[in-house]
């Protein structure tokens, strides 16, 4: 009930507009409140959106920029001229061994043998046996007695070469002579050359005997 015209307030009534005046101030407040948090996750989700949009925004593509290489330069390498070679000589068809050689030629053989008057015999690679003794002329040396003394005369086309007595005969010297002679001395340390069909014979006196001589014999093949 309102009071009567010109009576004084009542204490009452007027707490009760405060308390209504409070109240809407209290609501406007929650509401200012709720706008601000309105606004404020707002701004927060624009924001992180604004920023994860501009980290994932994909960059526009540049200009392409086309680089040509220079052409490769090829150098052809000088070529190689290869020169043949002779194969040698096939080792399982190689030729067989020839006679060992020494400084005095190639020797043939080497022996010595007793010649008596009456006889002669062939001077070869081998020492002549009892049956190539002969008493008509056979052979390489002959034998001979003018005025009883025993000498040495070639036979049968061979050729004597003269040494100086008391020399040792080897092939370079019986070779290089020219010192031919029709005959030899029995005496010990004669020496002489028979040049044959293709050996070279040199002869040394090496003792007399009463009925023979020794003569020691080398041969060498003839390559003169």
């Amino acid at each position: 009930m309102n009071p009567p015209e010109g009576a004084p307030p009542n204490a009452a009534a007027g707490r009760s507009d405060l308390n209504t005046t409070l109240t809407n101030i209290r609501e406007l407040l929650t509401n200012v409140v709720g706008i601000v948090t309105v606004l404020a996750s707002a701004l927060a989700t624009f924001g992180v959106g604004a920023v994860v949009g501009h980290n994932v925004a994909t960059p526009e593509p540049g200009p392409t920029i086309t680089v040509t290489a220079p052409p490769a330069t090829v150098t052809t390498p000088p070529a190689v001229t290869t020169t043949p070679t002779t194969p040698g000589p096939d080792p399982t068809t190689s030729s067989p061994e020839s006679p060992p050689a020494s400084t005095n030629g190639t020797v043939l053989g080497s022996y010595s043998v007793n010649l008596g008057f009456g006889h002669s015999i062939p001077l070869g690679p081998t020492k002549p046996t009892q049956s190539q003794f002969s008493t008509t002329g056979l052979g390489d040396l002959g034998t001979a007695a003018p005025a009883d003394h025993l000498v040495f005369v070639p036979i049968n086309g061979d050729k004597m070469l003269s040494l100086p007595a008391g020399s040792t005969p080897n092939y370079a010297a019986c070779a290089s002579n020219t010192v031919f002679a029709t005959q030899a001395d029995s005496a010990p340390g004669t020496s002489f050359c028979l040049i044959e069909n293709g050996r070279m014979t040199g002869v040394t006196i090496t003792s007399a005997q009463p009925a023979y001589v020794v003569l020691n014999v080398t041969v060498w093949a003839n390559t003169a």
